[in-house]
C-alpha cells in the first residue's frame, strides 16, 4: 500500500489524554481495529494495515484519504488535497472520536511545518 505524495494532515484525533498517542503493541492494535472498524462501518473499501505505525486508507469520491501515525504521536487525517472528501472522514470520525481541524495543513503530516494548499 502506498502514500502517493505530497500529502498533508489536515486534522488529528484526540480526546484530550493520551488514547490515541503511541501505546505498547496490544492496546495499539486495539486502538488501530477500533479505528479501522468505525470507519469500515461510514465507508465501503476500508484498507488496514498495522506494523508498528497505524495505517488505513479509504477512498471518498474518488479521492484517497489516509488515517494514520506515522509522523505524529496521533492519529491523523491526510490526503493530497482537502475537500469534501476530507470533511467526510473528519465528520464520521467526530460521531464517536474528538477530531481537531489544523488551522492550516501540514506537510507530510509531521512537525508544525503548516502549508498554504489553497487553489
Amino acid at each position: 500500500m502506498s502514500t502517493d505524495l505530497p500529502f498533508f494532515a489536515f486534522a488529528e484525533i484526540t480526546d484530550g489524554s493520551e488514547w490515541f498517542e503511541f501505546l505498547p503493541f496490544p492496546q495499539a492494535y486495539e486502538r488501530h481495529l477500533e479505528l479501522a472498524s468505525h470507519l469500515s462501518g461510514a465507508f465501503p473499501g476500508v484498507l488496514e494495515v498495522f506494523e508498528s505505525c497505524s495505517y488505513i486508507q479509504l477512498v471518498v469520491l474518488g479521492q484517497k484519504v489516509s488515517v494514520d501515525n506515522f509522523w505524529s504521536r496521533r492519529h491523523q487525517i491526510k490526503s493530497a488535497t482537502d475537500g469534501e472528501h476530507v470533511s467526510r472522514v473528519i465528520a464520521a470520525l467526530n460521531e464517536k472520536y474528538h477530531v481537531v481541524r489544523y488551522e492550516r495543513p501540514r506537510e507530510g503530516g509531521y512537525g508544525d511545518s503548516e502549508v498554504d494548499v489553497s487553489p
